[in-house]
């Protein structure tokens, strides 16, 4: 990184404007998609409700909306630490990204649903030691008894995924101190042994050896998830990388997505295949629409993250409250309250945080 790529305008410079794009409409919808996965099973536990596992088997919308999640980022998150000044100053920005909604959407399922879901004020209180311990490595709030006897009982099932973008944020840091953006080749290759891991767990590759070695190498919860996630991340980080040599088309994406259909349909293929052929869609779709409604739903007001984050405590509730509430209703309610929490945790904890930790120190006068 260039410690001199941000330098301070002119006071008559007026900033550059951004482009124009889709990227906060295709995270809306990604969050949406994974409320019309998540609601049907919590009700029930059968994932043959949702329309993209019951064509492929492989896959549902919530599968697909998170790995679409971590494609943008990668793309996202590898232009954020090329264009900031300093590491220190990436990390700054990638923290108050992360942490305050988190933490704020962890008490929220702490002192609102955890009650809702039948757990004690005493139990609550036992659990703090654990609770914190949780929050601080990024992983949600679980206490024992919430919800019990119910489909899902965790108080917050979607949380578990933002451990593994926050570390994917981290190896962006490491990737850029060895050189590998330099040696650009080496994002994709990594990204193929990820892949490569993630069949050996899953028993797409019949290796037990390698597979033993693996769960000992990824001291972290799923470990499967963790290669799967980061590989997916990594194939947005090769897309960004290779922008240069890449042509986004509307014509070549609608080739992209016949060829990916029934690929995930193939188990072993299912997740490689929607990270390459579904990311090139989905980067597609966000820089190209550069005018028109979709450059200005969900662009200056980003509630994509508070609405993945607020959506399953949401609907533990509302099925709490209601428990033969009907699906289509359910699926409204959740989307409307999440949006509506995800509105406050922009504008009160996200924004504000962003621009806290964003300031840039004004340069010392010289002679």
């Amino acid at each position: 990184m260039n410690e001199h790529a941000d330098k301070i305008p002119a006071p008559t410079a007026a900033p550059p404007a951004r482009p124009a794009n889709a990227v906060g409409f295709l995270r809306l919808v990604l969050a949406s998609l994974v409320i019309v996965s998540h609601v049907p099973q919590i009700i029930d536990g059968n994932p043959s409700r949702d329309p993209l596992y019951w064509l492929t088997g492989t896959m549902g919308l919530g599968g697909a909306a998170v790995s679409g999640f971590f494609v943008i980022s990668g793309y996202l998150i590898a232009a954020s630490f090329q264009n900031q000044p300093t590491i220190r100053a990436y990390l700054a920005r990638r923290i108050a990204r992360i942490y305050p909604a988190f933490l704020i959407a962890s008490l929220f399922c702490v002192v609102v649903a955890a009650p809702i879901g039948g757990v004690s004020w005493a139990a609550i209180a036992a659990a703090v030691p654990d609770l914190l311990e949780r929050a601080f490595w990024l992983n949600g709030p679980e206490i024992r008894g919430a919800y019990a006897g119910t489909h899902y009982a965790s108080i917050n099932g979607s949380m578990w995924t933002i451990a593994h973008e926050f570390r994917c944020y981290l190896l962006v840091i490491v990737l850029g101190v060895i050189g590998a953006f330099r040696w650009r080749a080496s994002v994709p290759l990594l990204a193929v042994l990820l892949f490569a891991g993630n069949a050996i767990l899953a028993g797409h590759i019949a290796w037990p050896e390698a597979r033993a070695w693996i769960v000992w190498a990824v001291p972290v919860a799923g470990p499967a998830n963790a290669l799967r996630l980061t590989a997916v991340f990594l194939v947005g980080t090769t897309f960004y990388l290779y922008r240069d040599r890449i042509a986004f088309k509307p014509w070549i994406a609608l080739l992209a997505f016949a060829v990916l259909v029934p690929q995930l349909c193939q188990p072993a293929l299912a997740d490689p295949a929607f990270a390459l052929l579904g990311g090139y869609v989905l980067l597609t779709i966000a820089l190209c629409v550069q005018h028109g409604p979709l450059t200005r739903i969900n662009a200056k007001t980003d509630i994509s993250y508070g609405v993945y984050l607020y959506a399953w405590p949401v609907s533990k509730i509302l099925l709490a409250i209601w428990p033969a509430m009907p699906l289509a209703l359910c699926i409204a309610l959740d989307f409307a309250i999440a949006c509506a929490l995800g509105w406050v945790s922009w504008h009160l904890i996200e924004k504000r945080a962003m621009t806290v930790f964003s300031r840039k120190r004004a340069p010392a006068p010289t002679a």
